[in-house]
């Protein structure tokens, strides 16, 4: 199994430092009014930022509950948002909705057969100089964050990587064979033509024969 750690693939800092939050999850200008022109009440504004701000940072959108409680409370500290106001990102309706919007706005590619192609592609041609599954999937991730696709999960790259690596090693394995048997059949056919020949020059067993004797007198 790989290790998640081994790889490129985003995820959240334990503990993330004041100057990640202030980096990267703090509302720019464009957030704040996507959001505005596309929740309507506090709590709907509130987690629509989250959301939005969690997935510029990881390129997927994680499970909302996984969500470090820092990342939150900085982005309501920014937002002024009192204390007790929850995000309204509970319900799977309202999750959608937002997954939706956010795509839509970021111009994000998120049709599955599409990704799975650009990822098979990208794999493929990492696995024919690369051995590790780790490499396949880091690499795969750098071309799928150039296209704008929406990340899959870990356990799915894992899975495409390892079944391409299988499928690219049989196929250099084959080659490999194959080029050992033309190289074969040469030497082969020099050494049966050299045998019959050997064969056909062998001299008469045997001492030399002796003339018919001379008729009596």
């Amino acid at each position: 199994m790989t290790s998640i750690e081994r790889t490129a693939y985003p995820r959240f800092t334990r503990a993330p430092s004041v100057k990640e939050l202030r980096e990267i999850y703090t509302p720019t200008s464009t957030d704040i009014a996507f959001v505005a022109t596309t929740a309507r009440g506090p709590a709907q504004k509130f987690g629509l930022m989250i959301l939005l701000k969690v997935y510029q940072r990881l390129g997927y959108f994680p499970k909302p509950e996984t969500i470090p409680g820092a990342i939150i409370g900085h982005i309501r500290a920014v937002m002024q948002i009192p204390a007790d106001l929850v995000p309204d990102i509970a319900s799977n309706h309202t999750l959608y909705r937002y997954y939706a919007a956010i795509r839509e706005h970021l111009e994000i590619q998120s049709e599955g057969k599409h990704i799975r192609h650009v990822t098979a592609q990208a794999m493929h041609q990492a696995a024919q100089v690369m051995e590790n599954p780790a490499d396949l999937i880091s690499a795969a991730i750098e071309i799928l964050v150039k296209e704008h696709c929406e990340l899959s999960g870990f356990s799915t790259l894992e899975r495409m990587a390892r079944r391409i690596r299988n499928l690219v090693n049989r196929g250099i394995y084959q080659r490999v064979a194959d080029r050992l048997a033309e190289a074969a059949d040469p030497l082969a056919t020099h050494c049966a033509r050299r045998h019959r020949k050997l064969h056909c020059v062998q001299p008469h067993q045997g001492g030399p024969q002796k003339r018919d004797a001379d008729p009596p007198r």
